[in-house]
């Protein structure tokens, strides 16, 4: 997830472009999102602390601020992403273990997404490498019920957000 992994950069629309549904949720990418649903825009600014690779597989820590225009998914974000190396233009990327830390609560997620070496984007030219994909976060204490749908495009130093909170099921 060389993903916000790779963030900070463009903002392309935390899109993280969509690159599929979270297997945690019964929701698939193909639906409306639910009419509960708050939108939410934003940016993210990450270092990422360490990286190691073992043939092709390389593994990145990201430690991200996310700046949200909802206090509720604004915080401090850890993740790891797991990217197999099998191509010079575009790779994949996976995170299981996501933290999302805010001033009132916690939230923890997984998510999915393409890294593009080729900068296929206007927007991410000259940035490389660049991120697409999408996490989804459930909530706790306080958040309990609700889930984060987030899609992420950004470089490994941030990038844009967006997505939804909504209650869960």
């Amino acid at each position: 997830m060389i993903v916000r992994v790779m963030w900070a950069g463009a903002l392309g629309v935390v899109a993280l472009a969509l690159a599929a549904g979270c297997s945690s949720s019964d929701q698939s990418s193909t639906q409306m999102p639910p009419a509960e649903a708050a939108a939410v825009v934003g940016t993210a600014e990450c270092l990422i602390t360490e990286r190691t690779v073992e043939g092709d597989v390389m593994l990145e820590r990201f430690e991200c601020t996310v700046q949200m225009s909802d206090p509720r998914v604004t915080g401090s974000e850890t993740l790891t992403a797991v990217t197999r190396l099998a191509s010079d233009t575009a790779d994949v990327w996976t995170v299981e273990d996501a933290v999302l830390t805010t001033s009132e609560g916690t939230w923890r997620g997984e998510g999915r997404g393409v890294v593009d070496y080729v900068g296929v984007l206007p927007s991410a030219e000259g940035t490389w490498p660049y991120n697409y994909g999408e996490m989804l976060y459930v909530g706790e204490g306080d958040y309990a019920g609700l889930e984060f749908q987030n899609f992420i495009s950004a470089s490994n130093a941030g990038g844009a957000y967006a997505g939804w909170i909504a209650p869960t099921g």
